[in-house]
């Protein structure tokens, strides 16, 4: 018989007297390593464990979902010795994902008893867990799909040059982005969350598999659900924030049967018709990741609401542009060791196959000088503090130097309270980019060692029931186990952040700026492009026959000259060709392409003698950026045809006229002298350059420093 603990706080308190284990006890910091020759395989290496007796190794098609239980792992695929600390897998194939499962069976050496609330029992075994997402020179994505920004509307106009980065800075990373505004809610309003989920529907409903990402930015109306309490204080209990009915577009959500009213915090309080939805579990999967990035009352910091959101979308700038360089290590700031449900399991199973374990330290400081990727904080809270950890007056004054985040205690989970510690670490100085309340449920983040967004990671634990297990263990009257799985599927689960960041976005790739087609005689095409940037290690080119696509690879492998012969062309063909750069990215989980987003040239129909150049569109370029006092302006004409350039606002209203006349086709260079009459005196900001031909209109952000 089984035994499932998925709400009690009470359980905690009677076992914590007996079991004190941190999460290292639950989990299995795993580490990959691959190889090719003699043949492929994967090897997962892990510490040995002196209280192991068994080892069982579990491997499934990432694809293959069961989020309810075990059944997607199907039967095992080694049985391991107690002394064994790795696996090595040789049926595997290059290019092809694999997920795996560790489950080290322990025992106490002592006696240790618990109480279930029917008397004494005494625990016969405990399980420790590790999972890596694994696989060898995985192809690059090479569409990221849709990401939604909704902003709120009072700080559009005051945040356009930062909001416009970011879509260009998303663009480069092969995600299609959209803007748009929604009204500024300060506080709980029915009618504005309405209309928030209106604009999220219509715009999914233009391509429902395509959105894949929501950003709120600013004071977006915040829905609230359920009658819950997952940090265990009866005060606490009813409707938390549930930034995820936006993402729900399937299930259904109601407001008729929840009377919860006892709550000391009135946004807490939850009654019938109130606007406040019953839900406190999420009866459909979730498929989009959502994420929020809010300021509103955090009046502990000196700077305003403004100004903090400028801060994130600066330091966001700064990671995907890779002037934030963060060391691949992690911190685990555990002040709950004490306790027996392990909340500290999640980073250790997860920072594993993302960093190595050999780079997690396990006695950090959450205020950690060095700049890391990665870092867990956990220990006795209140809304605005976590013991051990910090007050959000620390974050006020503090650098938090660690990029990805979690974070867990007492009442703070509740983040939309004032001056809440949580969305303070995110608006704190430094490098911190998202952060999440967990243990209650745990997160699963070994997916990023393949290349995937803390969204996805986001989506695992808003879905996860017990496909992936966290603190299981077996007692003399429950042998079949009790999972100790705290609010699974809550309504709670929410990322503050960014949805769409990677680990790697930091190691921005830049597209081949231009992209030239020639035939031959015998019907080949000869694709040439020039170089790209960012550190990588080759190039790829795609094919289709539509320029909506789908694009398939050509060349087997990268390349490294900037030529392509394609000589499967045939006479008559539809043909419209991409070339990406693309670099071999190496992590704790094995090894995966990522490319820039892609240059296109303009589809041809193949001919037969026809050496004619085409060339896919009118180019722009300007450096140096940012501008001071000179800018050289490149462009480049397919055709000849009558050019206007202008420097406009973001707004596109035009400052001064560059150059307005006809050219040849071929390169042009012109430079901008930014100290002459009308440019003198206009101030440090983001512009836009604005190239006009015949056929098309070109444009590029333009950054100028006074």
């Amino acid at each position: 018989m089984q035994y499932l603990i998925t709400h009690l706080f009470l359980i905690l308190l009677v076992c914590s007297t007996v079991i004190a284990e941190d999460g290292r006890a639950y989990s299995i910091p795993l580490k990959v390593l691959t190889s090719i020759t003699p043949q492929p395989s994967i090897k997962l290496v892990w510490t040995e464990d002196p209280t192991a007796k068994k080892y069982s190794v579990f491997r499934k098609d990432p694809s293959e979902i069961n989020w309810f239980d075990q059944t997607a792992w199907g039967k095992e695929i080694a049985v391991l010795q107690q002394n064994a600390n790795s696996y090595t897998d040789n049926e595997v194939e290059i290019g092809k994902e694999y997920e795996y499962q560790i489950i080290r069976t322990s025992e106490y050496a002592n006696i240790t008893t618990i109480n279930l609330g029917n008397g004494n029992d005494t625990i016969t075994q405990y399980l420790g867990l590790g999972y890596a997402l694994a696989g060898i020179d995985i192809p690059a994505v090479q569409y990221r799909g849709k990401v939604l920004i909704i902003v709120d509307s009072t700080i559009a106009d005051s945040l356009a040059v930062e909001i416009e980065r970011l879509k260009q800075d998303l663009v480069k990373e092969s995600w299609n982005v959209v803007i748009t505004q929604a009204p500024r809610t300060p506080v709980f309003n029915s009618a504005s969350i309405d209309i928030v989920k209106t604009i999220i529907k219509v715009e999914y409903e233009k391509n429902p598999d395509d959105l894949k990402s929501i950003l709120l930015l600013g004071r977006i109306a915040v829905p609230y659900s359920g009658d819950l309490y997952p940090d265990g204080h009866p005060d606490h209990k009813g409707a938390w924030p549930a930034d995820v009915f936006y993402a729900d577009i399937d299930g259904t959500w109601t407001d008729d049967n929840v009377n919860s009213v006892t709550a000391t915090r009135k946004e807490n309080k939850n009654e019938p018709n109130d606007g406040k939805f019953d839900q406190s579990e999420l009866m459909s999967d979730i498929r989009i990741a959502l994420g929020r990035v809010d300021f509103y009352q955090m009046n502990a910091f000196p700077e305003s609401e403004i100004q903090l959101l400028k801060r994130y979308l600066d330091k966001n700038h700064r990671f995907r542009s890779g002037q934030t360089k963060p060391k691949y290590a992690a911190i685990i700031d555990d002040n709950f060791q004490a306790y027996g449900e392990g909340f500290s399991g999640t980073p250790y199973r997860g920072f594993g196959p993302l960093c190595g374990p050999e780079n997690i330290n396990g006695s950090g400081d959450f205020f950690t000088t060095d700049t890391i990727m990665f870092a867990y904080g956990c220990g006795a809270g209140s809304y605005s503090s976590c013991s051990g950890i910090g007050a959000t007056a620390d974050f006020a004054t503090k650098s938090v130097n660690s990029v990805f985040t979690m974070l867990f205690g007492s009442y703070f989970g509740d983040w939309d309270s004032e001056n809440n510690v949580m969305r303070a670490s995110l608006a704190s100085k430094g490098s911190l980019l998202t952060t999440c309340w967990s243990a209650r449920p745990h997160w699963f983040f070994h997916p990023m060692g393949l290349g995937r967004t803390v969204g996805d990671i986001l989506i695992t634990a808003q879905n996860n029931d017990k496909q992936y297990q966290s603190t299981v263990f077996s007692t003399k009257k429950y042998k079949d186990g009790v999972w100790y799985i705290i609010q699974p599927r809550g309504t709670h689960i929410s990322l503050l952040g960014d949805p769409t960041l990677r680990m790697t976005s930091n190691e921005p790739l830049l597209a081949p700026d231009i992209i030239q087609l020639s035939e031959s005689s015998d019907n080949a095409v000869t694709v040439q492009w020039s170089e790209g940037g960012g550190k990588f290690d080759g190039y790829c080119v795609y094919k289709s026959s539509s320029i909506d696509g789908p694009f398939n690879q050509i060349n087997s492998t990268p390349i490294k000259n900037l030529t392509y012969i394609d000589k499967s062309a045939k006479k008559g063909e539809k043909a419209v060709y991409q070339v990406r750069t693309v670099a071999l990215r190496t992590t704790a989980s094995g090894t995966y392409y990522e490319s820039s987003s892609p240059v296109t040239a303009q589809p041809i129909t193949v001919k037969v003698n026809d050496q004619a150049i085409l060339v896919h569109a009118p180019q722009l370029k300007a450096m140096p950026q940012p501008a001071i006092s000179f800018a050289q302006i490149h462009i480049s004409l397919p055709t000849s045809s009558f050019v206007n350039l202008e420097l406009c606002s973001m707004q596109g209203n035009s400052i001064i006229t560059i150059q307005n006349g006809s050219f040849e086709a071929g390169e042009h260079g012109f430079v901008l002298n930014l100290q002459e009459a009308g440019l003198s005196n206009i101030s440090s900001g983001m512009y836009m350059l604005r190239l006009k031909t015949h056929t098309s209109t070109v444009s590029m952000p333009f950054h100028i420093v006074r």
